[in-house]
């Protein structure tokens, strides 16, 4: 991947961009024709991106643009308005989120 390129901004700010990726090979098995291998064999893969972590943001709206590309040939785009809540409402959130696992009979939400 050494052609990739992206880039991430947050209301028209560049955000710094992490390089993360396997270091070496692991194996994935899934069903036939899953969307990742398309066999039921075990298939070495490795992954690799470019990352931006966005700082708390303040209440209101704002924008997130990142896209990238390969460097041969394959290329995304995206542009999201995002509204942000107040330190209240997202507390209030995170409490229900939190109560809503503790409570789930199967635990998949506290997982």
């Amino acid at each position: 991947m050494s052609r990739a390129t992206g880039h991430a901004q947050l209301d028209a700010v560049p955000l710094p961009l992490a390089t993360i990726g396997t270091p070496t090979p692991f194996e994935v098995r899934g069903a036939l024709g899953n969307g990742v291998t398309s066999t039921p064999r075990a298939t070495p893969v490795s992954v690799w991106g470019l990352w931006a972590c966005l700082p708390p943001l303040a209440p209101g709206a704002h924008e997130l643009a990142f896209g990238g590309s390969d460097g041969g040939g394959f290329w995304v785009e995206q542009r999201l308005a995002v509204a942000s809540l107040s330190r209240a409402v997202h507390n209030w959130l995170s409490w229900v989120a939190c109560i809503g696992s503790a409570s789930s009979p199967s635990g998949w939400a506290a997982r």
